[in-house]
């Protein structure tokens, strides 16, 4: 159940980064994401403010495990320098 939730967040914050608008775990993380997100152009007009606080609000109802399991998932994904494998580990 609980990893079906972290996919229904991960997807939703993903969808909100790709239609227009990125916590409690640790916003520099959050932050990060969205600034690469940025330099890869997949922010899609949106800002990098409006993608921390999508990322904010969409973990909100998270447990704290979940959290820090969304927040490990970002860190995957900024480890990859190329913004294709970044692009395709968010699924943006």
């Amino acid at each position: 159940m609980r990893s079906f939730k972290l996919v229904l967040v991960t997807m939703g914050a993903v969808l909100a980064l790709l239609v227009g608008s990125c916590g409690p775990s640790d916003p520099d993380t959050f932050t990060q994401t969205c600034q690469r997100a940025d330099e890869c152009n997949r922010l899609q007009g949106t800002s990098v403010n409006d993608c921390v606080e999508t990322f904010q609000t969409e973990v909100r109802d998270l447990t704290p495990s979940e959290q820090a399991d969304f927040e490990t998932f970002l860190q995957d994904c900024l480890e990859l320098r190329d913004c294709s494998n970044f692009a395709f580990c968010l699924g943006i």
